[in-house]
């Protein structure tokens, strides 16, 4: 039997990325509230993996969702014009 692979902080990171934009693909639009609650990841690091894929211009801001109180959400897509 071989021994368990260790991740680290950077595999894991790559994985959750990966998993936002998988989801992203999957329901786009969506906002980071949805992408929190589909991955099990905190509103935080979603924001986060959120800004680095704009960053890399892998997704876009599309709009916002109306809110029933508070600031209105805003929503994420697959930038169909492709990454940099």
């Amino acid at each position: 039997m071989g021994h368990p692979v260790k991740r680290t902080s950077r595999d894991i990171r790559t994985a959750n990325r990966y998993e936002v934009l998988r989801q992203i693909i999957a329901e786009s639009p969506t906002s980071r509230q949805e992408l929190a609650a589909a991955t099990g990841l905190s509103l935080a690091t979603v924001a986060t993996l959120v800004g680095e894929l704009l960053d890399l211009r892998m997704i876009t801001e599309v709009g916002f969702e109306d809110s029933a109180g508070g600031r209105p959400r805003g929503l994420v897509a697959v930038n169909t014009s492709g990454a940099r």
